[in-house]
């Protein structure tokens, strides 16, 4: 069975957004073991590990969104949908969906405001743009609506379900 463009531009997002994720865990997993050794092993610091571990969590947590999403691993009350027919239950399933792209839609709207106001401000021990950070509210949201919305047109391609 052939993939659709959209599909195939899915699944590179999915492959893109997986491995960002990864790298941005492994990344501030280790530079936390790191710094301990150098704090109580060496009597040393690294200045700016503590700051990039809670901003490369903080992206963690942004980019996880997205994945929770397409995996549909989010937490759900499913008593109503298991009793349902599976003609409502798809309803239902649409009406979360609607649901769920208006919040990641305010999500996304609210993160912009918070990229603009925070453009000038920097953070203390990399001197990073805090914009660079909070950018991943609205792309996470962004792309967790992507994924809600892909799901839903291939859950619709498969009526029979």
């Amino acid at each position: 069975m052939a993939t659709s463009i959209p599909g195939k531009i899915v699944n590179v997002l999915r492959h893109m957004v997986e491995g960002a994720t990864a790298v941005l865990f492994v990344s501030f997993s280790v530079l936390i073991v790191v710094q301990v050794i150098f704090r109580y092993a060496l009597n040393d610091s690294i200045f700016w590990a503590e700051e990039f571990s809670r901003l490369a969590f903080f992206g963690v947590l942004m980019l996880t969104m997205p994945i929770i999403c397409d995996r549909k691993a989010h937490i759900v009350m499913d008593l109503l949908e298991a009793m349902l027919p599976p003609r409502r239950r798809r309803k239902l399933e649409k009406v979360n969906a609607v649901i769920m792209i208006v919040f990641f839609a305010i999500f996304a709207w609210t993160g912009v405001e918070l990229v603009l106001q925070s453009q000038f401000m920097m953070t203390s021990a990399t001197n990073l743009p805090m914009a660079y950070v909070y950018a991943l509210v609205p792309i996470g949201a962004l792309l967790s609506i992507v994924f809600v919305i892909n799901n839903w047109c291939t859950h619709r391609g498969n009526e029979n379900d």
